[in-house]
């Protein structure tokens, strides 16, 4: 599940296709403190709050998008605009979900 958080997160990153989805998880890559410092936490540590909550509430699997957006939000903290910038979403979206 680790590498489902590792792509999800690039998916977010990547405005600019500078990630590759395949790239390797490696602890000492550029994109992983790039990950870290949009979601403030590795992928295995997205995957572990991810399985405790599907442990504890009925989230659904579809959902993980979302959960990674929300960590985002919360270590980056923000206006809309600039997160809809960051996202690629228009800013109606980032106010609902944000």
């Amino acid at each position: 599940m680790e590498r489902e958080f590792w792509k999800c997160g690039l998916q977010i990153m990547d405005r600019n296709y500078l990630y590759s989805p395949d790239e390797p998880m490696d602890s000492t890559s550029t994109s992983w403190r790039h990950f870290q410092s949009f979601f403030g936490a590795s992928p295995g540590v997205c995957a572990d709050a991810w399985t405790l909550l599907e442990r504890h509430t009925d989230i659904g699997s579809g959902q993980k998008l979302g959960f990674m957006w929300g960590l985002m939000i919360l270590k980056i903290y923000t206006i809309e605009n600039v997160l809809s910038k960051i996202t690629g979403a228009d800013e109606k979206t980032v106010r609902k979900w944000g």
